[in-house]
């Protein structure tokens, strides 16, 4: 099923009548659309590639009513109308058209859309002539009909070397009628369009079949790319073609299909021979068997090497990812070679000598996205993998070859990629083979059996998993070699009318148990810990069919001493089984895979070239040789650089210039502005330090400030008063621009005085923004000091700074209250404003006018023996130290003052400042 493109709408509404066509003797008649709207041009987003041919330029004006399974209507085209050279081979990728609903058709409806070359070379006159492709279409009304397009594009690539035809064939599915396709009201090249017309079969000129108006050029658009890669020569490589690499390293006949089938990756290195891109990646392989499968895809990946003495394991293995690639469809070319090859497992340590004879040759050129850019001299590793469709029954390797370079191929699996050294197989193996027979009853006991050779009684039971075994000895126990072989017997049910039920599994000891115990000659008995000292591998577990059975197995780790057969189940007899057991080394001589990489010759070495032809900044940008470079005067910026393209470039100082970015950064030391841009009128900015400064809008935004829009100047600074209060030198639009007010051209910030506010505050400002507040300034030199009570002469009180309660015709306390004290005499003054007579002695208890012991007595008196309170004041007569509170304190305050040189008692005017009026009688 091809993919489809849901179409775009051109945003047109058409009223549409229905209009039946009447035919005029035996031709079918073309009819008008009621209305013809302006369509418009070719659809956006519809072109995949680099060219698209139309020859419709005026609004629909006709459609076809005669329709009928079989109709096709084609327009000539020429690829040369794109205007490029070369022009073939050119690939039409896609075809895109409306279809008109004339009366009550029917949607959906199928379309074929077909290519023709021309039937005379040269001549458009002559009629279509052989077709070339074709790929159907099922049209839903919502995405092809009038005003809408909907595109059809080829699955496969539809090739052309010359003028072709294109068009749509009707299908169905019904019989009709049928959405129309429309045309212009232009009147076509003669030979243009042709229908094939199924009452009278064969092909004919629109103008020759058709009666009334001629019907003008067909809506539709071809989109397609010229000198297309798609339609080049098929990939192949053959001995004696061109390669990048060190050297072919081609298959080899007499060797192996290493399994390189997901999860299982292989890769080998190579060395790159010339600078220049990698196109083309060639490789063989063979299947399992002979057995072929199919191929999903092959993931093909490139690395960085990481040489052996810079690698973890000691041997070189790949690093880094630095391409991958899925690849698709790709068909494998047979070679019969005149002997048969073997197949290799690394990862189960299996080989199978005379596996299968026929290999294939897989040849892959990669799409332009796809080529990946090598420097000579460099050594990379080349990753495969192959994802088959059904992997338990067929498995695909990377054959080995004879031409070896460099290090050893290595094998992982996807996920962990702990990459492991290959090997050629040894086929040095040292073989035994044990026959033995055993049977379960139908109950599940055990009823008898024997081995070959077999150790001791033969078969043991081991109760901790309801096992029976029977022990072989194998090889003397080693790291160096690991154990290989396969199970093979028939099977029968004991009781043909009851079921079986089939267990078995391989076992062997473990290391440890060798390690343990190296004098013992016996395998481990029940009664052993069998976690430490048996392995155990099932190789089939599941209701038992009869007949034979062949199961492989491989320990690839160490050769064990003793290999045994493990069965439990029950109603089956295995009359004539037979174990074998090899002990192999773990590898053999070098191993490298079959492959070679090929791409374009090398290329004159270019990047791209800052350099101004005027001699001017560097601000222009063309992509040449280092040489030529030079030459003009430029700056080479290395082989692989590129150009993109002139945008504005804002430089250091704010002016903006425009040149290519890789210049504006490295020549002139400047900022891009992306991919579009370019510098336009300067303007006033305002900068983050409140600066004004004439410059380009884009490089205003770049530095931080603010546009201030066209035609906008930068003038003289004037005072500029700011929310806060301060007063900044600011250009007047800057001012404005940050919340601020300008003060009048020749205006100057000065020294801070005191203001006094409105609300009566006293703050710091600077004259000209005292004013600007509504404030009254204090003169030059004036501060703004503690508040005190300021005194009205309403008798109202507040709290204000000197200056500005003169500022408001106030006056301070008389008695220099600290605080307003409220009219707590309720005459109409605040207390603090009242004048009060000061004829109190404070500390004088007993009111005689003298400070002598009587004075501390009679405080005694008062504060502990109930005695008369002090007079004539209560509080001031008593507070002898001014705290406004009487107290022992006051007593010690006298005795002191009077018999150790202490401060006098305070005054009556302390008192009052301190304690505030009025007086307390």
């Amino acid at each position: 099923m091809m993919k489809r493109l849901l179409m775009l709408s051109s945003g047109l509404i058409i009223i549409l009548a229905l209009v039946l066509a009447a035919s005029t003797g035996d031709k079918p008649e073309i009819s008008r659309i009621p209305e013809a709207d302006q369509f418009g041009v070719a659809p956006p987003g519809l072109m995949k590639a680099a060219c698209q041919l139309t020859k419709f330029n005026s609004p629909p004006t006709y459609y076809l009513s005669w329709l009928a399974l079989g109709d096709i209507v084609i327009e000539y085209f020429d690829p040369a109308a794109c205007g490029v050279d070369p022009t073939y081979p050119f690939e039409i990728t896609s075809f895109s058209f409306t279809l008109y609903t004339w009366t009550t058709v029917q949607w959906p409806v199928t379309l074929d859309v077909v290519v023709y070359d021309l039937a005379v070379a040269g001549d458009d006159c002559g009629g279509p002539g052989q077709e070339l492709c074709r790929t159907s279409i099922t049209c839903s009304q919502p995405e092809f009909e009038y005003p809408n397009i909907g595109t059809v594009y080829f699955p496969t690539p539809c090739c052309v070397n010359g003028p072709f035809y294109i068009g749509l064939e009707y299908n169905g599915p019904s019989i009709g009628p049928f959405p129309s396709v429309l045309f212009d009201g232009d009147v076509p090249d003669t030979c243009d369009i042709w229908v094939y017309y199924t009452p009278t079969p064969g092909w004919f000129e629109a103008f020759d079949l058709f009666t009334g108006a001629p019907p003008g050029d067909l809506l539709c658009y071809v989109n397609g790319e010229t000198g297309s890669a798609n339609c080049g020569e098929p990939c192949t490589w053959a001995p004696g073609d061109p390669f990048k690499m060190h050297f072919p390293q081609l298959p080899d006949e007499t060797g192996w299909a290493v399994n390189a089938t997901q999860p299982l990756v292989l890769a080998d290195d190579f060395r790159c021979e010339q600078t220049g891109w990698i196109k083309d990646v060639h490789w063989w392989g063979a299947w399992k068997n002979g057995v072929q499968g199919q191929i999903v895809e092959f993931v093909l990946s490139l690395h960085a090497d990481i040489p052996a003495e810079q690698s973890p394991t000691g041997y070189s293995m790949p690093g880094a990812t630095l391409w991958e690639i899925e690849v698709f469809g790709v068909q494998g070319t047979p070679h019969d070679p005149p002997t048969l090859e073997g197949w290799y497992d690394p990862a189960q340590g299996l080989y199978i000598p005379d596996d299968h004879q026929p290999y294939f040759q897989y040849d892959y050129c990669l799409p332009e996205e796809y080529w990946f850019w090598q420097d000579s001299g460099r050594v990379y590793w080349l990753n495969i993998s192959a994802i088959v469709a059904d992997p338990t029954t067929t498995q695909w390797g990377w054959k080995s070859t004879d031409d070896h370079w460099n290090d050893d191929a290595v094998y992982a699996f996807w996920g962990s990629l702990n990459w492991q050294e290959l090997f050629e197989p040894s086929e040095a193996c040292d073989t035994l083979g044990n026959a033995f027979y055993v049977e379960m009853f139908p109950d599940g006991s055990f009823g008898g059996g024997g081995g070959e050779n077999a150790y001791g009684n033969g078969w043991y039971y081991y109760p901790m998993y309801d096992w029976w075994n029977i022990w072989f000895y194998d090889h003397k126990f080693t790291y160096d070699n690991y154990k290989a072989g396969l199970f093979e017997f028939d099977a029968f049910r004991l009781d043909p009318q009851l079921p079986a039920f089939l267990e078995i599994a391989v076992n062997w000891s473990t290391d440890r148990w060798s390690l343990d115990f190296p004098q013992d000659s016996m395998p481990p008995l029940p009664g052993v810990p069998e976690e430490l000292y048996i392995g155990r591998q099932t190789l089939f577990m599941s209701e038992m069919f009869e007949g034979h059975y062949l199961f492989e197995y491989v320990l690839p780790d160490y050769n064990p001493e003793w290999i045994s057969v493990d069965v439990r189940g029950y109603n089956f007899v295995i009359p004539a089984g037979v174990v074998l057991h090899a002990c192999c080394p773990k590898h053999g001589p070098s191993l490298d895979l079959a492959f070679v990489i090929t791409g374009e010759p090398p290329q004159p070495e270019m990047g791209a070239c800052c350099y101004n032809p005027t001699g001017g900044p560097m601000t222009d940008c063309i992509v040449t040789t280092a040489a030529d470079c030079q030459n003009l005067g430029g700056v080479y910026h290395g082989d692989g650089t590129s150009c993109t393209g002139s945008q504005a470039c804002c430089l250091p100082g704010g002016a903006c210039i425009n040149a290519d970015p890789l210049c504006c950064i490295n020549e002139l030391g400047g900022t891009p502005q992306g991919p579009g841009t370019s510098c336009t009128t300067l303007e006033a900015c305002c900068m983050p330090d409140g600066s004004c400064q004439m410059m380009d809008p884009i490089c205003c935004d770049d530095m931080g400030g603010v546009p201030q829009g066209p035609g906008s100047q930068c003038t003289a600074l004037e005072a500029c008063c700011m929310q806060d209060g301060t007063c900044q030198m600011l250009d007047p639009i800057c001012c404005d621009d940050q919340g601020g007010v300008p003060q009048g051209p020749g205006t100057a910030c000065t020294a801070l005085e005191a203001c006094c506010m409105p609300d009566g505050d006293c703050i710091m400002l600077d004259p000209v923004c005292c004013d600007d507040q509504g404030g009254v300034r204090q003169g030059p030199g004036t501060a703004c000091t503690a508040v005190v009570a300021c005194c009205f002469q309403d008798g109202s009180c507040q709290m204000l700074d000197p200056l500005c309660c003169d500022d408001q015709g106030g006056q301070p306390s008389p008695i220099g209250a600290p605080a307003c004290l409220g009219d707590n005499n309720q005459n109409g003054t605040d207390d603090a404003c009242e004048e009060e007579t000061c004829d109190c002695l404070p500390g004088d208890a007993n009111g005689n006018l003298a400070y002598n012991i009587l004075d501390v007595t009679y405080l005694i008196s008062y504060l502990y023996k109930g005695g008369a309170a002090p007079t004539p004041y209560p509080l001031c007569s008593g507070d002898a130290n001014c705290n406004c509170a009487v107290n022992i304190l006051d007593v010690t305050y006298l005795i002191t003052y009077l018999y150790k040189s202490g401060p006098a008692p305070c005054s009556c005017q302390q008192w009052l400042i301190n304690c505030g009026p009025p007086l307390r009688k």
